[in-house]
């Protein structure tokens, strides 16, 4: 039997959260498709990844975002200087409809989550990894 155990380094930060995390977007209901653009849980396993070398956490809620930007278009549209000019294109050519553009649902927040791994010299190593979980969706 091992027991692990593992403590806060004063080193790697405050024990405390050293921001506050975006709230996330509603998560959406499978059962219920057609609220368009959403986020949706997705649960990743880090070993049928091929991460396991990762001892902690096993496995994380990574939210995903899709659905139709048909039907929530207008609402969830990306700020990118792309999508601003998209939009202004199709208001000047399609009278303001943007569902020909074909416009894509996914992720424009993230969050991190913290892993523990054993580094090649043996030592455990608590670092953030940046960009693993989704917090909101949009169209562009």
């Amino acid at each position: 039997m091992i027991l692990q155990v593992v403590t806060r380094d004063p080193r790697y930060g405050p024990t405390k959260p050293s921001r506050t995390r975006r709230s996330a977007s509603p998560v959406c209901s499978e059962s219920d498709p057609s609220q368009g653009c959403c986020l949706y849980n997705l649960e990743i396993s880090f070993e049928k990844v091929g991460w396991g070398w990762v001892l902690a956490p096993h496995r994380y809620n990574a939210f995903m975002c899709k659905g139709d930007c048909k039907l929530n278009a207008h609402h969830f549209l990306s700020a990118s200087s792309h999508s601003t000019v998209m939009r202004e294109f199709s208001k000047k050519t399609y009278e303001k409809d943007l569902r020909h553009l074909g416009f894509c649902c996914h992720p424009v927040d993230f969050d991190y989550i913290p892993i523990v791994y054993m580094n090649r010299d043996g030592n455990t190593v608590v670092k953030r990894i940046e960009g693993m979980v989704a917090r909101r969706c949009a169209c562009s």
